[in-house]
């Protein structure tokens, strides 16, 4: 009888981690967020192709909007987006 209770043990904190992963996974990573990164990524190929001319908009949002809500500063950007 003893090993019934530990296969029930088992079965219900394998469970519990289950919920856990799935909870955390579906909470990490805003979809806002991931808008935004998008958003970012295709800014940064029009910046590298415009001379690195930070005045334009991407899907109807200022570039310099969607830096400022991600928290990036317009030195960092240009280091990583645009060519010399």
């Amino acid at each position: 009888m003893e090993l019934h209770v530990k296969y029930l043990v088992a079965i219900i904190l394998a469970v519990v981690v289950l919920l856990a992963l799935v909870s955390l996974l579906t909470q990490s990573i805003p979809v806002e967020d991931v808008e935004l990164h998008a958003k970012y990524q295709k800014g940064c190929q029009i910046l590298a192709r415009n001379g690195c001319d930070f005045n334009f908009e991407v899907d109807g949002m200022e570039f310099r909007e969607i830096l400022e809500e991600l928290g990036m500063r317009e030195e960092d950007v240009r280091k990583a987006c645009c060519t010399t």
